[in-house]
């Protein structure tokens, strides 16, 4: 036999006795205690000692009222373990109520129950206050100006002694009626007025009405776009009121997007005559105006370049709705390098026959200038030309109106025959070559008389030798 040794138990778990396993063939596995002094087989269920639980103290307990629940801390005496029992509230303790008979002015009740420690209470029925009554019915408080009540025990006239009261004949009727008010604040809405009212809490009657404030109106915001608006069709909006408590909503038409656009372009200038031929020396810049269809009295904007390279020279009015004037203004922003040019256009609509502004309608493009300019540097071939600042309007307002953006031109650059950067003396071979062979470039006609003659080579070579200046070239014309 092999010994295996006991476990004691503990205050939550279990123990176990002492046993034997037996190692012999005849026996192996099972298993013994000793019983007066002899081996008595057993299982394991039979070894098992149960836990000997918790030896409580006097617990320590949290508050408890009627509905709160508490509990009861306790200490274990023998392994100092600490656990929470009793988990619960103290519950009503009721106690009999008698019924109280109603009286004219006073509630009664039946007969019921009421916890001794808190309000609760269970199969309480009030009975109304029967009310004051006279020859002519039952009557309140609220309408006894001037009336007696004829009840024995009315509360309102008790006697000097307790439990008296005044006889019929001996009463007086009362002087004032004796509401219960109360005062209601109601505060204005968008649509509904606000106020503060005194109401009877008894009958309900409106005493007093004060302080009324206007309703607030709605006050709308865009909750949402529902459809984008566009230059050929009206949009939708869902608009919401913003004040609290206010589901109002409302669909708002969008109006079409402004069409209205002004256009620049810019060229090279031609020279009529027999043969036109491009002017080398001077740039056209043209602006139209052009919409689907809008009403429009007038508009202005600027038109911005590079003061270094030209000078504005003049503006030709084009069209024949509006009245334009353009002013030219030179602005150095830095002298080393960059002199901004504007050149001011103002546009309006001409007055009717009898004197009057009006609008002008327009649907589709409309040339309103065209403004000419002199190259007078040789900088880059590539020039731009730029609207800013545009606005427009009709009679009632302002309307939206944009600029289609930059407008370029390649200026040809005089006297630099060969194309090559720079002007020097490889240009001046450039140019005979072009006059034995009679061919023609712009680069080449200096006095822009439209062939290449001699003349084109005398003012090249005063350039090169300094006795004349690009200026004077660009100012050149066949005489």
């Amino acid at each position: 036999m092999t010994k295996v040794a006991g476990i004691k138990a503990t205050c939550t778990e279990a123990g176990r006795k002492e046993y034997y396993v037996c190692s012999s063939e005849e026996c192996e596995g099972k298993i013994f205690v000793i019983e007066n002094n002899k081996y008595v087989e057993t299982t394991e269920a039979a070894l098992v000692i149960d836990a000997t639980g918790h030896k409580e103290g006097t617990p320590v307990s949290s508050k408890r009222d009627c509905l709160t629940i508490g509990y009861d801390w306790y200490t274990c005496a023998t392994c100092k373990a600490d656990y929470i029992k009793n988990f619960k509230a103290a519950g009503h303790t009721m106690v009999d109520v008698a019924e109280k008979k109603p009286t004219c002015t006073e509630d009664g009740y039946t007969k019921y129950q009421k916890c001794k420690y808190c309000d609760y209470t269970d199969g309480k029925t009030i009975i109304p206050a029967t009310g004051h009554k006279d020859a002519d019915g039952i009557f309140t408080a609220c309408n006894q100006k001037g009336r007696i009540c004829t009840a024995e025990k009315c509360p309102d006239y008790k006697g000097a002694k307790p439990g008296t009261y005044i006889k019929v004949a001996d009463r007086k009727a009362f002087k004032d009626n004796n509401h219960a008010p109360e005062t209601k604040n109601a505060l204005a809405t968008c649509t509904s007025a606000g106020y503060k009212m005194i109401v009877c809490t008894k009958c309900n009657e409106v005493l007093k009405v004060e302080s009324i404030e206007a309703a607030l109106g709605h006050e709308m915001v865009l909750d949402k776009v529902l459809v984008e608006a566009t230059e050929v069709a009206e949009g939708k909006a869902l608009y919401v009121c913003a004040h609290a408590n206010c589901d109002y909503t409302e669909e708002v038409v969008l109006p079409k997007l402004s069409d209205l656009k002004l256009n620049i372009t810019a060229d090279n200038a031609v020279v009529a005559g027999a043969t036109p031929i491009v002017e080398s020396g001077k740039v056209k810049v043209t602006v139209s105006i052009s919409s689907l269809d809008s009403d429009i009295w007038g508009t202005n904007f600027t038109v911005k370049y590079d003061a270094k390279m030209f000078s504005f020279d003049k503006a030709e009015v084009i069209t024949e709705n509006f009245l334009v004037n353009a002013n030219a203004l030179t602005k150095v922003v830095n002298k080393a390098t960059v002199q901004t040019g504007d050149v001011k256009v103002l546009a309006t609509a001409k007055n009717d026959e009898a004197g009057n502004p009006q609008n002008v309608k327009l649907a589709g493009t409309e040339t309103l200038v065209e403004l000419y300019f002199t190259v007078v540097g040789n900088a880059a071939k590539q020039q731009t030309f730029e609207i800013v600042e545009p606005s427009a309007g009709d009679l009632d307002g302002n309307k939206e109106i944009k600029a289609s953006g930059v407008a370029t031109v390649d200026v040809a650059q005089i006297a630099d025959v060969d194309g090559i950067a720079g002007i020097n003396v490889n240009d001046l071979s450039a140019l005979l070559r072009l006059m034995r062979n009679e061919e023609y470039s712009a680069a080449a006609d200096l006095d822009k008389d439209g062939e290449i003659t001699a003349l084109d080579f005398t003012l090249l070579v005063n350039y090169l030798s300094g006795f004349a200046t690009m200026k004077d070239i660009r100012n050149a014309t066949a005489e």
